[in-house]
């Protein structure tokens, strides 16, 4: 048997890009970065109850569902009274991560679609309204 010939440790990896150089990695900043909204620290249990009683009460549910809403431990309760509570102060933020708005707006665009031309940067937009339909479908639960 001939002797196998010998390769620098490292090297099989990039011999697969042609290169002994390693490749290089660029990064675009054509997506802009998304702040990270923190939700205020949880009150004591007593103010808590009292808070979420209140948007219990505004949901109108049945005594067993009213009940199994009480039962869910306090960091749930505090969750759940968080993001009804961002969804009353701004319900049109919360409008764009739901798939009805994006069908909206690509209805309206085939509308328009039949009596205009239009430019690349309108195609690019109308693009990305279909990329955000995409991301709203895969991401929202059922209604």
């Amino acid at each position: 048997m001939p002797p196998r010939k010998r390769t620098r440790p490292g090297l099989g990896l990039l011999c697969c890009f042609g290169s002994s150089e390693p490749p290089e990695i660029n990064l675009k900043d054509s997506v802009p970065l998304q702040l990270l909204e923190f939700s205020a620290p949880m009150p004591l249990e007593e103010e808590l109850n009292a808070r979420f009683s209140e948007l219990v009460d505004e949901l109108d549910l049945t005594d067993k569902n009213r009940e199994a809403m009480f039962a869910l431990p306090a960091e749930k309760k505090w969750q759940i009274y968080c993001s009804k509570k961002k969804e009353q102060e701004d319900p049109n933020k919360l409008a764009t991560s739901w798939p009805d708005y994006y069908i909206d707006r690509i209805n309206s665009m085939a509308a328009m679609q039949t009596l205009f031309a239009f430019d690349e940067e309108e195609m690019e937009m109308r693009n990305k309204v279909v990329e955000d339909l995409k991301t709203a479908l895969r991401t929202q639960p059922m209604r």
